[in-house]
């Protein structure tokens, strides 16, 4: 299941942007209505899913987080079962994942430290609450611009002597972040989730990966054979309380590593009891206080001076301008062909949502009706021609949104055919990895016409690789910093790719693709030597 912008989910979620989807489950950001604000909103299909573990986990992960209440953690407002649904509502953080801002490069040496604090504050508490997370990655950690943290995904986490769905000792996870306890399937407990948070900050400090290799078996292969004392010269001449930490996180046998986190907050001098949930708290109480006040005095203030100039505003003789109050204005916005012509990729602002109307009815497009002339002192509205209509039945993987003639209609996997007005339509497939993609179409009548698309044949895929590291610009579009974790997707054609290193100047250069290729782009400041490989 999917929806649509504005569409209400189960009572209560008005749906602002579908963030992932797969077959069996979907995250939005979405508008709470009875709290009236942004939450993250994770839902469940449990008609399509045939493995009840993974429902299980599902059902954990709110249990879990239920009863986690620490700033560094993010938060469950709600849990329930709707008819077929299960979902979990989460507090939205606005933020970005740990991965990007290690792209970016941008921390100091002390907003790093501020991190591993905050980290290790929350990986205290809810090991205290005997809850392992069993996924610590960047892709989990959330910072926003204050440089604040949270932890978020905890859909692997099992608590400490609970009666596990399937075994604890399975291996779940993600590789590279793994422990060698993890990797080899044996019985994990709070020191596998040190080793994958010493993974995760010698990365963030460092700017590299320990285990990560071009495939799994490599990466598990570089963890079951980690050389400890290898790495840890790697470290050895950063700053002393950083070296002992990482040093003390990194031993492949669990019984020499840190047996808490607590052991790295007090090298860090961090007073735990300082940062408690409750204390922390109150604080955050006495600053809503504070703006509790300056709200209404501000409030107050607005209102006296909009008694004082409302006279001069709106005058009662005030008259009324042409053109005032015509609900029958219709305001002009381009054609999809149009856009096309241009090179503009359709916004969704500039598409009318027209999903309620759209899923009950035929779409009807402008060519498909013909206009009889009406005889002389007859009613002036013009009479429709008999129109036919086709059947279409459309697949679209991984997913994407479709809009047919400029109105939203559905998102795959769609649950039924479409009934359509027989004669020519355009379709936009958006899925937000994705560039917009746009074809015509015909349809017959009285026949079931079929399309079928997958969007990685639709496009192309630019793998880039730049040492030391590089600034990615495609055709003036900035992608960020290597190293990066997935390749770039690209519509078929020329391209310009920039790369941009501070200290080592940048590189130029016009790049061709085609529908389905990965290209490896592959660029060494060092040596200046380039390489494009198809």
């Amino acid at each position: 299941m999917i929806a649509s912008e504005s569409q209400i989910l189960f009572d209560k979620f008005k749906i602002i942007e579908c963030l992932k989807k797969d077959d069996q489950s979907a995250v939005y950001l979405a508008n709470h209505i009875y709290l009236g604000k942004k939450i993250i909103l994770k839902i469940l299909d449990r008609d399509r899913i045939d493995d009840d573990s993974i429902i299980e986990r599902f059902k954990r992960e709110a249990k879990l987080l239920a009863g986690l209440d620490h700033p560094h953690i993010i938060e469950v407002l709600d849990f329930g079962l709707y008819e077929n649904y299960f979902y979990i509502s989460f507090e939205y953080f606005e933020s970005e994942n740990l991965r990007q801002h290690i792209n970016r490069n941008t921390f100091t040496y002390e907003h790093k430290l501020d991190l591993l604090k905050q980290l290790f504050l929350a990986l205290y508490f809810a090991h205290s609450n005997n809850i392992i997370h069993r996924d610590i990655k960047p892709e989990n950690i959330l910072v926003n611009n204050e440089c604040e943290l949270k932890i978020g995904d905890f859909g692997l986490a099992y608590t400490r002597g609970e009666n596990f769905v399937t075994s604890k000792a399975s291996v779940v996870g993600t590789p590279a972040y793994m422990s060698p306890e993890q990797i080899q399937g044996g019985t994990i407990d709070e020191r596998s989730d040190l080793f994958s948070a010493g993974v995760l900050f010698f990365e963030l400090f460092t700017g590299n990966n320990l285990f990560i290799a071009d495939d799994i078996n490599s990466t598990i292969n570089n963890i079951l054979n980690f050389d400890y004392d290898e790495a840890i010269a790697k470290i050895e001449n950063e700053r002393q309380e950083l070296f002992t930490i990482l040093a003390g996180l990194l031993h492949p046998d669990p019984d020499k590593r840190f047996q808490s986190a607590k052991d790295v907050l007090e090298i860090l001098q961090v007073d735990i009891e300082d940062y408690s949930p409750a204390k922390i708290k109150n604080e955050n109480d006495k600053h809503s206080a504070g703006k509790v006040w300056i709200t209404v005095i501000s409030f107050v203030f607005l209102f006296s001076a909009v008694i004082f100039i409302w006279p001069y505003l709106f005058p009662k003789d005030k008259p009324e301008l042409p053109g005032e109050n015509n609900e029958n204005i219709t305001v002009p916005k381009k054609s999809i062909a149009e856009q096309e012509e241009v090179g503009s990729s359709i916004t969704d602002r500039e598409i009318e949502s027209t999903v309620e109307e759209s899923s009950q009815k035929p779409v009807e497009t402008g060519n498909s009706e013909a206009q009889i002339p009406n005889p002389p002192g007859e009613n002036t509205t013009p009479l429709s021609a008999e129109i036919s209509h086709g059947m279409l039945a459309l697949q679209c993987s991984p997913w994407a949104y479709v809009y047919i003639d400029s109105a939203l209609v559905d998102s795959t996997p769609l649950k039924n055919d479409l009934e359509l007005v027989s004669g020519n339509h355009t379709l936009l497939l958006k899925n937000p990895s994705y560039p917009d993609f746009v074809d015509k179409f015909e349809i017959k009548g009285d026949k079931t016409n079929s399309l079928e698309y997958n969007l990685d044949s639709l496009f192309c895929f630019l793998s880039v690789k730049v040492h030391p590291w590089g600034k990615i610009i495609v055709d003036g579009i900035e992608y960020g910093e290597t190293p990066f974790t997935s390749p770039i997707v690209l519509r078929e054609g020329k391209h310009e790719v920039k790369v941009i290193n501070p200290q080592s100047g940048e590189f130029t250069e016009r790049i061709e693709t085609f529908r389905g290729d990965t290209v490896k782009f592959v660029y060494n400041f060092l040596s200046d030597k380039y390489s494009l490989e198809k």
